[in-house]
């Protein structure tokens, strides 16, 4: 399942250059990520206040093209892989239909106390969904 979010350039997010600063594309993914979560019936606050914690381990970007104060954005958001200790999550930007950055984000499930747990065991329920979500 592909999860759109739509967003629009604030003036904040680009640079001296006049573009978005490249820091400013993994809130996006945040942003991305939590609403495909909320949309599925999965969001943040639920799958923490269930004890579960995803922190990012691992992240990635790559740029094509700039994006502009205005430019109206599409974050396309998907599971790109899972396991019971760990989620990763694909995400492509783009402006006017053109690819302008990929990414990803991998997170671990782990406990209050930051310990890993398996989420298939931990919450089955969960795990059968993001699992029937995933490619």
């Amino acid at each position: 399942m592909v999860f759109e979010t739509f967003i629009t350039v604030r003036y904040c997010e680009t640079d001296k250059m006049g573009v978005v600063h490249h820091s400013r594309y993994f809130p996006y993914f945040e942003e991305a990520r939590c609403a495909f979560l909320e949309n599925v019936g999965a969001n943040y606050s639920d799958i923490e206040n269930a004890g579960i914690m995803l922190p990012v381990i691992e992240s990635y970007c790559k740029y094509h093209k700039g994006a502009k104060f205005g430019d109206r954005l599409v974050i396309k958001t998907k599971i790109a892989g899972l396991s019971p200790i760990k989620i990763k999550f694909g995400y492509n930007i783009l402006k006017d239909g053109d690819l302008i950055c990929e990414g990803f984000t991998t997170h671990c499930f782990v406990d209050s106390l930051f310990k890993p747990v398996n989420l298939k065991k931990k919450n089955e329920k969960l795990y059968s969904l993001l699992e029937s979500l995933s490619e």
